[in-house]
């Protein structure tokens, strides 16, 4: 209870990755970021198991924890931010939300003070209800999760040379660009 410790402590967070055991933060940073969950998992957000959420009551934003195996660790690097997936011309895009890998060298607010100069949340992080660690456990991170993390942690192949035309075959079918001969 922050109201007990005299104005002193204003919010209370959890540093994440291999400092708390292992712990992966899915940052929704807006209504578009669900989208981007289920292009890179495959999933509904949905689908995740019930564990810790907490939120600053503003639309399309919150963090769900989930346990990372420590088999697991060497595999992940830092953070990693998704936007505009799977490109910057989809309609399911909303600008400036993102979905956010958070791991090593990060930490997430969990309850506390939230300055919000939008006006459109509470003003303050809290639990979801139901969500509390009073209430369930920071639950295992799905096998789809893991991968997705995985993938977006390889190095990026070096692309060709600027202007050589070159177009993956994921963006191909997105831009409906067939081969032609």
């Amino acid at each position: 209870d922050l109201d007990g410790m005299n104005g002193v402590v204003k919010a209370v967070g959890l540093q994440l990755g291999e400092a708390s055991g292992g712990i992966l933060a899915l940052d929704f940073d807006g209504v578009g970021s669900e989208g981007i969950f289920q292009h890179l998992t495959g999933h509904n957000v949905k689908d995740l198991p019930r564990t810790i959420v907490f939120d600053s009551g503003r639309p399309g934003r919150y963090q769900c924890l989930f346990r990372v195996p420590q088999e697991q660790w060497a595999r992940f690097m830092g953070t990693k931010k998704v936007k505009d997936w799977p490109g910057k011309d989809n309609p399911d895009n909303h600008p400036g939300h993102q979905l956010e890998f958070r791991w090593n060298r990060s930490q997430s607010v969990m309850v506390g003070l939230h300055p919000n100069k939008d006006g459109d949340g509470r003003g303050s992080y809290a639990f979801r209800p139901g969500c509390s660690p009073q209430e369930t456990t920071v639950a295992d991170a799905p096998d789809y999760v893991i991968e997705a993390f995985v993938e977006l942690c390889k190095p990026k192949k070096k692309s060709r040379a600027k202007g050589s035309g070159f177009i993956s075959q994921e963006h191909k079918k997105h831009l409906q660009i067939g081969d032609h001969e």
